[in-house]
C-alpha cells in the first residue's frame, strides 16, 4: 500500500511519516522462526524498529501501530528470549488499547502473540486468558465463521493438546474444520495444514487408525496444490514417519524420513532447521533399529546444524544434546560425554524457560534415569522430584506424561528397597509416604 502523507504537515513531519513507515514495513517482514543469519541480518534494522515503537509513535498510523511491537516480539521469540519478546508485546497491547479500545482486531492479534509466548514457556494457566479473549474478539468482529477467527481456535486448540486435553482440543479442531471448508472448500492448503493438526492430536493420543488417514489426506493436498517437493510435503511426511515409528512400522518408516529429509535437503538447504528435524527423527528410527552408529552420526549432524543455525543456548540445540545423551547412556555406554550433554541440555533449557517447564522437566527426568543406572541414588531422587513436581504444576495429575514420571518414581522406590539401599533416600515426604507403602 503507497504511503499517503499528510499535506498539512511540515516537511520534518513527512520524513517522519516516510522513515516510520519503511521501518513499520521492514517488521512486518520478520518471521515467527528464524535462522541465525537471519537474526543477523535483521540485528540491523532492530534498533530502528524499536525507535519507531518508543520515539515515533505518534507517526505510526493506525495500520501500522502494531507492526514494531509484532515485529520485535517475533524477533526475540525466534531466538528463545521470552522475557524480551514478552516486554514488547506487552507494551504493544497496551498502546494498541489506548488508541483502539480493548475489542479492537489489533488487540486481538497481540493478545494471541502473547498467547503463544506464554504456551512456550509452558505458561499455560497464562496463555489460555490471552487466546480466549483473543478469540472472543474475532468472533464479535468478525463473527464466528470467518478465518481469522479459525486460527485463534486452532491456537487455542493446540493449547489444549498441550495441557492433555484432548476432547476439548479435538472439538476446537473439527469446528475450525467446519469453519475453513465453508469458506475456502475442502482441499485448500490451509485445510491440510488442520487435518495434519489432528492428525497429530491423534496420533499423540495412540489413536493411530484415525490419525493414519488424515496424515493421508493432508499429504494429499499438499501434493496436488503444491507440489511432490513443497516444504509441507516434507512436513507431512515426516509426521507420517514418526506416526509408523510408534506403530514399530520401522520398514514403512524409514522411507518416509528418508523422501522428507532429501526434500528438505534440496528445497530448502542442508544446513537449514527443518533439515535437522529429518536427520533427528531418522536418528530416533534407527536407535530404534539398534543401527547406533548410524544413529549417532545423524543426532551429532542435527545438533551441528543447530548450533550453526540459532547459536549454542537454543532450545533445539538442547533437545538435540539430551537426544544423543540418551543414545550415549543406554546404547554406546559413553557414560561420561552422556552425562555431560545431559547437563547442558538442562542448563539451556533452565536459562531459557525458568524452573517450571516441561522440558526442564524432561531433563530432569532423563538424569533421574541416568543417575539410577548408575547407583547414584541420592542424585536419582533429587532429580525424580522435581520432575513430578513440575509436571504436576505447569501439566496435570491426569496428563500421560505425568503419570508416567510418577510411576516411574514408584519403580525407582522399589529399585532401591530391592538393592538394600533404602538408607541413600531423604526425608522429603514423598519418598517416605511412597517409601511407607511399599514397605507395609
Amino acid at each position: 500500500m503507497p504511503l499517503v502523507l499528510d499535506k498539512t504537515s511540515t516537511k520534518e513531519d513527512q520524513l517522519k511519516q516516510v522513515f516510520v513507515k519503511v521501518i513499520s514495513d521492514k517488521a512486518k517482514q520478520i518471521p515467527r522462526s528464524l535462522t541465525r543469519q537471519q537474526i543477523n541480518q535483521l540485528a540491523l534494522s532492530v534498533p530502528h524498529i524499536s525507535e519507531a515503537a518508543i520515539t515515533w509513535l505518534d507517526c505510526l498510523t493506525d495500520a501500522d501501530l502494531i507492526q514494531p511491537f509484532l515485529g520485535l516480539g517475533y524477533f526475540y521469540e525466534g531466538q528463545a528470549n521470552y522475557s524480551q519478546s514478552e516486554s514488547w508485546l506487552v507494551a504493544g497491547f497496551d498502546i494498541a488499547q489506548t488508541r483502539f479500545g480493548k475489542n479492537h482486531l489489533d488487540v486481538a492479534t497481540i493478545l494471541n502473540a502473547l498467547g503463544e509466548i506464554y504456551r512456550a514457556q509452558s505458561r499455560y494457566c497464562e496463555a489460555q486468558p490471552h487466546y480466549l479473549e483473543a478469540l472472543s474478539i474475532r468472533e464479535t468482529q468478525l463473527g464466528i465463521d470467518n478465518l481469522d477467527t479459525a486460527t485463534s481456535l486452532s491456537d487455542l486448540s493446540g493449547l489444549y493438546k498441550a495441557q492433555g486435553r484432548y476432547l476439548e482440543a479435538e472439538s476446537g479442531y473439527l469446528r475450525v474444520l467446519t469453519i475453513q471448508r465453508k469458506a475456502i472448500g475442502v482441499e485448500h492448503p490451509n485445510i491440510a495444514t488442520t487435518i495434519n493438526n489432528l492428525a497429530t492430536l491423534y496420533d499423540s493420543q495412540g489413536h493411530y487408525s484415525e490419525a493414519e488417514p488424515l496424515y493421508l489426506e493432508a499429504l494429499a493436498i499438499w501434493k496436488h496444490h503444491l507440489g511432490m517437493d513443497h516444504p509441507n510435503v516434507a512436513a507431512c511426511l515426516n509426521n507420517l514417519g514418526l506416526l509408523y515409528r510408534n506403530q514399530q512400522r520401522y520398514v514403512e518408516a524409514e522411507p518416509l524420513y528418508l523422501r522428507s529429509l532429501a526434500i528438505r535437503s534440496v528445497q530448502l538447504g542442508e544446513d537449514h532447521p527443518e533439515t535437522a528435524i529429518s536427520l533427528n527423527n531418522l536418528a530416533g528410527l534407527y536407535s530404534l533399529q539398534e543401527r547406533y552408529i548410524e544413529a549417532e552420526f545423524l543426532y551429532r549432524k542435527a545438533l551441528a546444524i543447530r548450533e550453526l543455525q540459532f547459536g549454542t543456548d537454543h532450545p533445539l540445540v538442547a533437545q538435540s544434546l539430551n537426544n544423543l545423551a540418551v543414545l550415549l547412556d543406554s546404547h554406546l555406554q559413553h557414560y561420561d560425554e552422556a552425562e555431560q550433554l545431559y547437563l547442558r541440555s538442562l542448563s539451556i533449557r533452565q536459562s531459557i524457560y525458568g524452573k517450571n517447564h516441561s522440558e526442564v522437566a524432561n531433563s530432569f527426568y532423563n538424569l533421574a534415569g541416568f543417575y539410577t543406572n548408575q547407583g547414584r541414588y541420592c542424585e536419582a531422587e533429587v532429580y525424580h522430584l522435581e520432575a513430578q513436581e513440575i509436571l504436576t504444576n505447569c501439566l496435570r495429575n491426569q496428563h500421560p506424561i505425568t503419570v508416567m514420571v510418577k510411576q516411574n518414581f514408584v519403580d525407582f522406590v522399589e529399585k532401591v528397597v530391592q538393592d538394600g539401599q533404602v538408607g541413600m533416600l531423604s526425608d522429603h515426604s514423598t519418598t517416605q509416604q511412597l517409601l511407607r507403602s511399599i514397605l507395609a
